[in-house]
């Protein structure tokens, strides 16, 4: 079964943010950035994905997401 993984707590760790600090960037909220980094949610937004690469800098999705199997 093919399952796709949030990197995003990882990300997080790895510039030295809070869930906090990111949702702050993001302009996200809490719970969604919780959410993402337990790997709970079914549906991404797109306008949340978009935040949140802008808030990381990000250049590829393939960052935030990988597929495992």
């Amino acid at each position: 079964m093919t399952i796709i993984h949030c990197n995003l707590k990882d990300l997080i760790e790895s510039r030295n943010l809070s869930q906090k600090e990111l949702a702050n960037l993001s302009k996200t909220r809490e719970a969604t950035i919780s959410a993402m980094c337990k790997n709970e949610l079914k549906r991404y937004p797109k306008d949340v994905l978009e935040r949140i690469a802008d808030a990381l800098n990000l250049e590829d999705m393939n960052q935030l997401f990988t597929i495992k199997k």
